[in-house]
């Protein structure tokens, strides 16, 4: 069955919603000028309560950076099942940090190769759109076709994805997981109890196709 991450938590009823309902996988982003900032230290509370009351829910820590030492002191620090990195580095660069739970982040502005993406060994692919200035929660979708098919058990489709796309994706695609973020806020950096709640319906119905 295809996974369900919702990015960007900021609130810990939130969290506490999205575990108990089942939810895969739960971002929490360390990017200061982000609306969806979490702080570290509530990041590690998140991380650690997860782990203890619904480990089968996995925490994604992410991350903007060009340096892999910040990976590698968050990864030590906090202890993420993932960290979704968003980075300019070329694979070589990339693929020195020998660290697992790693998911590689691509911002999609048209067809892509798989040698180009394979060329980054992490664990997982998440595909978002092309936004100048912006990494992520840009709320616009982009061509699910742009994606080699034989990569999506490894792919985690974001880019604006509305809790409604979620069958016609898995049902076509079958991706590794589906990604919601900004779609599922009242405002910026706020998500909404009913559509979180709305999400996680659509997605569980996937289970049955």
């Amino acid at each position: 069955m295809t996974s369900l991450k919702i990015c960007g938590m900021t609130n810990s009823s939130h969290v506490r919603l999205a575990a108990s309902k089942g939810v895969s996988m739960l971002g929490f982003i360390l990017v200061p000028t982000s609306p969806r900032y979490c702080h570290p230290e509530h990041a590690g509370l998140y991380i650690r309560w997860l782990r203890q009351h619904y480990p089968q829910t996995k925490s994604v820590i992410v991350l903007v950076s060009d340096n892999p030492d910040d990976i590698r002191a968050t990864h030590k620090t906090l202890s993420p099942d993932f960290i979704q990195w968003h980075t300019s580095l070329k694979a070589d660069e990339f693929n020195r940090l020998h660290i697992s739970g790693l998911i590689k982040v691509f911002s999609v502005q048209g067809l892509m190769t798989e040698a180009d993406i394979l060329a980054y060994e992490a664990d997982y692919y998440l595909f978002d759109t092309y936004r100048k200035g912006q990494h992520g929660g840009t709320g616009r979708p982009f061509d699910w076709e742009w994606i080699p098919k034989s990569l999506m058990p490894k792919a985690i489709i974001a880019g604006g994805l509305r809790p409604k796309d979620i069958l016609p994706l898995v049902s076509k695609y079958h991706p590794y997981a589906v990604d919601l973020n900004s779609t599922l806020e009242i405002s910026r950096g706020i998500k909404s109890p009913a559509r979180i709640e709305k999400a996680i319906r659509f997605w569980k119905k996937t289970a049955t196709r």
